[in-house]
């Protein structure tokens, strides 16, 4: 398992998708803080335009200010799919790797690289949202929220590692990954206004099925509840358990 996993770092390091969609996701951050942060100053309730007027409430949107969401499912199969499009998986597993030890240093490479890209756009949303507005101050309401944004982001990107194993092919998966989210997530949102405006109560708030847009309702310090950060920590979890049961399921039984 650890010479597999050092073979995948290896290959994670010379990927150049990693380099280029973490820094366009970085690039397009810092533009839009800034750009927000100039409008803010140009009329005088600018604040209300601004989420991110200093380091701390910047640091817990870097998600959302960033396009971590939009680069995940595009840099994930173009890294995981390689080794079943050109036929090396065969190679792997002739050298005595398991199926499992296989998936789950993939599964591994993939979460570190995630994160990886998310702990830089917190470090440069943290900075330059100081350097705009001051640092702000940290509370365990903003700490919790980093913590269930965390979890957020390693469910989405196992939900987008599961669409990699389950078609092994980058084009499907890029596709599938982008369209799902939004194309689900508008789907969601309209059957919820369509209920509300015909007086019918779900009980349940519909967009919270969809992993990738859930750190958008935590992400804004004034707005959110306790029971937004439980929803959103139970939602990922079962997202979790499902798509790993899902990827380990496929990859049992796929031949190569």
């Amino acid at each position: 398992m650890a010479r597999l996993l050092k073979f995948e770092f290896r290959k994670l390091f010379f990927q150049k998708s990693f380099y280029i969609c973490g820094g366009i996701s970085l690039i397009l951050m810092i533009a839009t803080m800034v750009i927000s942060h100039m409008a803010s100053l140009m009329i005088a309730e600018g604040q209300l335009l601004n989420p991110a007027n200093d380091g701390v409430k910047a640091a817990v949107s870097a998600v959302d200010l960033s396009s971590i969401q939009l680069i995940l499912p595009i840099f994930l199969p173009l890294y995981v799919c390689v080794d079943f499009t050109q036929g090396t998986i065969k190679n792997i597993l002739a050298r005595g790797f398991s199926r499992s030890q296989v998936l789950w240093s993939k599964y591994i490479v993939c979460q570190v690289a995630g994160l990886s890209i998310y702990a830089i756009h917190f470090v440069f949303a943290l900075c330059l949202g100081s350097l705009l507005g001051g640092l702000g101050q940290w509370s365990l309401k903003a700490l919790a929220s980093l913590a269930v944004q965390t979890l957020v982001l390693t469910a989405s990107i196992s939900f987008y590692f599961m669409l990699c194993m389950l078609f092994q092919t980058m084009g499907a998966s890029i596709s599938l990954g982008i369209l799902l989210p939004s194309v689900g997530g508008t789907i969601l949102n309209v059957t919820q206004l369509l209920t509300e405006a015909y007086g019918m109560d779900l009980k349940i708030d519909l967009s919270y099925i969809s992993v990738t847009g859930l750190t958008g309702k935590i992400s804004d310090l004034g707005s959110f509840h306790k029971s937004d950060l439980i929803s959103c920590l139970v939602v990922s979890l079962i997202y979790l358990f499902l798509t790993c049961l899902f990827s380990c399921v496929r990859m049992g039984r796929k031949e190569y």
